[in-house]
């Protein structure tokens, strides 16, 4: 009877056993067919999110190829438009002021007035030559016709000493293996850049002295713009600087459409240095004299007085 009993307790703990197993098994299959059907669900998922993510990417660049497109197309119209007002300005308000200029002249030598009208006569001389001077100054500011006929290094010179008289801050121009004439587009885009930094300098800085320095490097043309100025409250310890407001933004992007770099470097009374660097194709370069560049270029402001 014992042994019936454990033959009987066996065989129900065989099946018992039996049962165990097959419900693991069934378990364990279900379990990894939904393993698989996750896995495959989150495999497709997670496609279906790369490839919107590559297409947003690719959206991205499009956008940003068609902004920087945008930006240069812009920056041309400006350039032209600016050229245009420039020299309307020169050749038809300064002409026309000119005239003026010397038909008042041409009165007062033939004394044919004396008294207040002479001295009425007088002073719009010298309005005259103010407005005229003011005319070739806007005229400048707006496009040199230098920088398209002698080149990057006269127009630098002469803006520096116009920037020095207007403003009183005494700034230096330094040129480092600066002879060579250099692409339009990097000339305009170098002016441009240190037109705005010296904007800056004198609204901003309240510096005693400035200097720019333009050094060609074997691939690259490297301008510094530097003040003794206040600074910046606002600069981290590391003196690097993020680059706003309209102006600088603007320098950011006629660098970058450029394929250059900018930098700003700005303490906290310890004044503030913009840095560029735009590459320079060899091609890029033509063969000039820069001292007869020069030479030429004071005949040329001579004669237009």
């Amino acid at each position: 009877m014992n042994q019936d009993a454990l033959r009987q307790q066996q065989a129900t703990v065989a099946q018992l056993h039996q049962a165990m197993r097959q419900r693991i098994w069934w378990t364990s299959g279900v379990a990894v067919a939904l393993g698989l059907a996750i896995a495959l669900f989150a495999a497709r998922y997670a496609g279906r999110l790369e490839s919107r993510i590559r297409q947003q990417h690719l959206q991205e660049r499009q956008h940003k190829r068609d902004l920087q497109r945008l930006s240069a197309e812009l920056v041309h119209a400006q350039e032209d438009e600016r050229r245009t007002i420039g020299r309307d300005l020169h050749d038809e308000i300064g002409q026309a002021l000119m005239t003026i200029k010397l038909d008042l002249g041409a009165i007062e030598r033939s004394r044919q007035v004396s008294g207040a009208a002479a001295q009425a006569l007088s002073e719009a001389g010298a309005t005259t030559d103010r407005a005229i001077q003011s005319v070739r100054d806007l005229s400048q500011l707006l496009h040199p016709a230098m920088l398209d006929d002698f080149g990057l290094a006269v127009t630098l010179d002469a803006y520096v000493r116009s920037f020095s008289t207007r403003t009183g801050v005494r700034t230096d121009l330094v040129l480092d293996r600066m002879d060579a004439r250099l692409a339009s587009e990097l000339e305009i885009c170098v002016y441009r850049v240190v037109q705005e930094a010296l904007t800056n300098v004198a609204k901003h800085a309240r510096a005693t002295s400035c200097r720019v320095y333009l050094q060609r490097l074997p691939y690259s043309l490297l301008v510094t713009v530097e003040d003794d100025g206040r600074g910046m409250e606002s600069a981290p310890v590391d003196g690097t600087q993020t680059l706003r407001g309209v102006g600088l933004v603007g320098v950011r992007e006629r660098v970058s459409r450029l394929d250059g770099t900018v930098r700003l470097e700005t303490r906290a009374d310890k004044g503030t240095r913009l840095t560029i660097e735009l590459p320079v194709a060899i091609g890029e370069m033509g063969i000039s004299d820069t001292t007869a560049t020069a030479t030429a270029a004071s005949a040329a402001l001579q004669e237009r007085g």
